[in-house]
């Protein structure tokens, strides 16, 4: 809409800014869709919170993106995939904070609480969903919604 009002409404619960939202690709390979992600976040955070190209780079990689993956090597084309994304990004070689991009394989690296938030977040959002989409089912399906 004109004013910024998506088209089909508001979801109530989904974050209103890019800073809000965590990304998980729990099969991420070599980082295709973190990559992908990484440019729309950036763009959008500059866009929202006036930061510069190096500040969104920083903020993307330590808060936004998360991958996971069973292959070492992998894992490690996926990191610098990212990395090689945020140069071009800014323009130049920085250094870049760590990622959130584990081997699922070794240790993960981070707080345990961390990863346990993330996942209780998820299960939160995808039970929103289910319970937004059934509700114009019940009648049909005569689906619970709990």
């Amino acid at each position: 809409m004109e004013d910024g009002t998506p088209a089909a409404g508001k979801l109530e619960g989904w974050p209103d800014k890019t800073a809000a939202i965590t990304s998980l690709d729990p099969c991420m390979g070599s980082g295709h869709f973190v990559v992908s992600l990484f440019s729309i976040f950036a763009k959008l955070r500059i866009l929202e919170e006036g930061l510069s190209k190096e500040e969104a780079t920083d903020r993307v990689i330590k808060e936004n993106l998360h991958g996971l993956e069973i292959d070492p090597r992998c894992t490690q084309i996926a990191a610098f995939n990212l990395a090689l994304t945020a140069w071009k990004f800014c323009g130049h070689y920085k250094e870049l904070p760590e990622m959130n991009l584990a081997c699922s394989g070794d240790c993960l690296k981070g707080k345990e609480e961390d990863w346990v938030k993330l996942v209780e977040k998820s299960v939160e959002m995808i039970k929103s969903e289910w319970k937004m989409a059934c509700v114009n089912c019940t009648g049909i399906f005569n689906l619970p919604l709990n």
